[in-house]
């Protein structure tokens, strides 16, 4: 949930992304658009922007005037999702379809952070995905893909993930895991060897699956979205170690005395099967915006002094009482970290 005035009246209004359904992973239910009228929050949704009904399974939003038109503008990224612009064209929200830079960026995408980092005077973006530190591989030339169907005919939707080897596209899910939801699976194949050598298509129809229960993930990596103005955006990687594990959070720096932009970034995931092992190679990240490079840069753990462990999952900003500002650590399943912050970026 994120608050927008995209009416441009001066209050406040809401915008809230659906996640999933209960038990129908991966259908979204719908999002919906709210405006706020003295105070009574209204749905218009279908009226101002019918696309925001069904945009996914949403995970974050940013606010921003994107194109510095005095409107601002929304920005959605979610599960198998692509990073979405909604441009506002005076009070209405309408998905941006040209070629901004954000075309095939579908993703397993955790979080989004507006900022102008490289200091141009227009928004940037940095985005968490799920990182480059595990089984899968994807890409627009060989994707992971997502069929959703009730493929046994039992009254309960059963989603199975495919991977490419070369042209050829396999399921992803190990035999035994798949036959605890698929029973079917034991009666089309033999074995493990049997089941390893079978492509999706020998198994099942892909013609037969509703082209809306089929979702595509082409980029793993976690991002940095640069703004190079004319609403089109240059994408890029974010420093290797932010791929080790997924990213949940980002805030960022902007420290007294110092001209440079700085973000924090936490992450990891631990609630996975056991073939696939923890994603816990996070240790909270501390970047610095070169701006000579044009990129982020990692400070090294032991001068940044940011060291998280465990599933993080949100960051924010307290002032003390003396005016002192403090990062607080949301952990899942654990106490709440506080971090001090110095007035001076370390060196790298």
């Amino acid at each position: 949930m994120v608050p927008i005035d995209f009416d441009h009246d001066g209050d406040m209004d809401l915008f809230i992304g659906g996640r999933v359904n209960p038990n129908k992973y991966p259908f979204s239910p719908r999002s919906y658009l709210l405006e706020n009228r003295q105070g009574v929050f209204l749905d218009v949704t279908e009226k101002v922007s019918p696309e925001l009904l069904f945009p996914g399974m949403i995970t974050d939003a940013a606010v921003e005037d994107v194109n510095k038109d005095g409107w601002m503008d929304l920005i959605l990224v979610g599960e198998w999702n692509p990073v979405q612009l909604f441009l506002n064209k005076k009070g209405r929200l309408a998905l941006d379809l040209n070629d901004n830079g954000l075309r095939n960026t579908h993703g397993w995408w955790n979080c989004i952070k507006s900022g102008d980092f490289d200091g141009d005077g227009d928004m940037d973006f940095v985005a968490g995905n799920w990182g480059l530190n595990n089984p899968f591989h994807a890409s627009f030339e060989e994707p992971l893909s997502l069929y959703a169907k009730d493929f046994d005919s039992n009254g309960t939707i059963e989603p199975i993930i495919t991977y490419f080897n070369g042209e050829k596209e396999y399921i992803l899910q190990a035999r035994g895991t798949l036959m605890k939801q698929l029973p079917l699976i034991r009666k089309l194949t033999n074995n493990y060897h049997d089941y390893g050598k079978k492509t999706f298509g020998e198994l099942f129809d892909k013609e037969k699956i509703d082209t809306k229960a089929q979702f595509k993930t082409y980029e793993l990596a976690s991002m940095y979205f640069e703004n190079i103005g004319e609403g089109k955006f240059k994408r890029s990687s974010l420093p290797e170690e932010l791929q080790w594990s997924p990213i949940f959070d980002f805030i960022d720096l902007d420290m007294q005395g110092d001209n440079k932009k700085g973000l924090l970034a936490v992450g990891n995931f631990m609630n996975t099967e056991v073939l696939t092992g923890h994603y816990d190679a996070g240790k909270g990240h501390m970047l610095i915006y070169d701006g000579i490079l044009g990129k982020f840069e990692l400070v090294n753990l032991c001068k940044s002094g940011f060291i998280v462990s465990g599933e993080a999952r949100s960051l924010v900003k307290l002032k003390t009482y003396s005016n002192e500002e403090l990062i607080l650590v949301g952990l899942q399943n654990d106490t709440l970290g506080f971090y001090g912050k110095t007035n001076t970026l370390p060196k790298k």
